[in-house]
């Protein structure tokens, strides 16, 4: 993993409607999980899986200095979602934890075109599980 771009420069990053709050509270948990499920089996090279300190630590220091708010898919279940209130922060989160590999890696990067694939696919995956789950989710949104 290497740094190309310098701090301040614009990055193309998907700009995805925010997810409608179709989830139930007693729901939430369960649809959050499946959620991170789906985004763990779209992550096949287990990128984001886990802290980049923990899996990438010879890049720790660097990434620690670049990146502010670091984000994975084992925070985000573990730390993150017991305090969540509804599903956008959990979009959030997710859309964090691929800015930061863009943010890092640079535009252009195999992992910034990695990161920017799952992020792309994010609203479909969130459809997908709402309705998996018999949840409708608005015609209108995409």
């Amino acid at each position: 993993k290497k740094k190309s771009k310098t701090a301040g420069e614009a990055l193309f990053y998907p700009n995805l409607s925010k997810w409608p709050p179709v989830v139930d509270i007693k729901d939430f948990t369960k649809i959050a999980k499946k959620i991170l499920e789906v985004c763990r089996e779209a992550d096949t090279e287990q990128i984001f899986a886990s802290p980049v300190t923990e899996a990438f630590p010879e890049v720790a220091d660097a990434y620690l200095n670049a990146i502010s708010d670091p984000m994975d898919f084992r925070t985000i279940e573990e730390e993150r979602l017991p305090a969540y209130q509804d599903m956008q922060e959990l979009q959030d989160d997710l859309i964090q934890t691929f800015r930061n590999c863009c943010v890092y890696n640079g535009e252009g990067s195999d992992f910034y075109h990695y990161a920017v694939s799952i992020w792309n696919s994010l609203n479909n995956i969130f459809k997908e599980v709402c309705e998996g789950e018999g949840i409708a989710v608005p015609r209108r949104w995409s």
